[in-house]
């Protein structure tokens, strides 16, 4: 039983890891100077900025060298860290502003909520996994999807309260 919930959920959800924390290190980068400039406020609003790419990949590469340094069973995918960096790296800003354009195409204005708005990192980094390292085992892709809508909303509102992020949701 927890061979099964150690190799079916744990490992899913460690391997995503540094796509979480490339997520999250946007909304910190914000708070460095120059770290408020826009990208583009006409196609993605003023909230999405520059800095963003550069955390993003010092948090993905951070987590998923520290992974590399440990031993996992066979079952494990064999992606190297540096891949896995520039999947989560670039893939969790380059999520958040295609969801972005896709809002402003369809006027939802900025902050408003979007059904994607939990997955769109998510999406992206996976996307960039399966053409850079080829598909992994579908848990790898459903558990941490699922677990992310479980913790998206309580972790926006902490980051709201911290100033990390411009809305709550």
């Amino acid at each position: 039983m927890f061979d099964t919930l150690f190799y079916f959920i744990v490992l899913p959800w460690w391997f995503s890891l540094p796509g979480y924390i490339a997520n999250m290190c946007p909304g910190l980068a914000r708070t460095l100077p120059g770290g408020t400039v826009p990208v583009s406020e006409k196609y993605l609003g003023p909230n999405k900025t520059i800095a963003a790419v550069p955390a993003a990949l010092v948090g993905a590469g951070t987590v998923a060298y520290l992974q590399s340094l440990l031993q996992y069973g066979a079952i494990y995918p064999d992606v190297p860290w540096v891949t896995l960096t520039i999947c989560f790296g670039f893939g969790a800003p380059l999520g958040d502003w295609a969801k972005s354009f896709a809002k402003r195409r369809l006027g939802i204005p900025p902050g408003g909520k979007w059904w994607i708005e939990k997955i769109d990192f998510l999406v992206m980094s996976f996307l960039l996994l399966t053409l850079f390292a080829g598909l992994q085992p579908i848990e790898y892709y459903l558990v941490p999807t699922i677990f992310y809508f479980i913790v998206h909303g309580p972790g926006n509102k902490l980051s709201y309260k911290l100033g990390w992020r411009n809305s709550p949701h």
